[in-house]
């Protein structure tokens, strides 16, 4: 699929609230960029974020091997649920983190990204 295509197909998604599957390679392809602080496999070793696998429906913060920044714990309190519009906003401006990352800018990528953990599942 193009990249004007998944574009079109990203914003028509996230404005339905839905999860664009666009193209696996895409999403794989960006991730990549989360793997220094996050894993997506059982061990989750040495790793400073948590585990993105089965991020996609998980309560903020609830992990429980797991030491959230205090911001991000009381947005879990607060009721916040990883559905695929709060990633979306929370790829595009990160906020509540204890590490230094900027956000994908692109909203194909964030679309990929997020549609490539939701094809992950439960996770671990």
């Amino acid at each position: 699929m193009t990249r004007p295509a998944l574009a079109a197909l990203a914003s028509l998604a996230m404005a339905a609230g839905g999860v664009v599957a666009g193209d696996d390679d895409v999403g794989e392809r960006v991730f990549h960029q989360c793997e220094a602080c996050h894993s997506i496999i059982d061990d989750n070793a040495g790793m400073t974020g948590p585990n993105l696998a089965g991020v996609v429906g998980r309560a903020a913060a609830s992990l429980p091997d797991f030491a959230y920044s205090d911001p991000m714990t009381t947005a879990g309190k607060r009721g916040l649920v990883w559905t695929p519009d709060a990633l979306d906003v929370y790829l595009a401006v990160p906020h509540g983190r204890s590490i230094e990352f900027f956000g994908l800018p692109d909203p194909v990528d964030r679309a990929a990204v997020i549609a490539y953990l939701t094809k992950l599942g439960a996770g671990p």
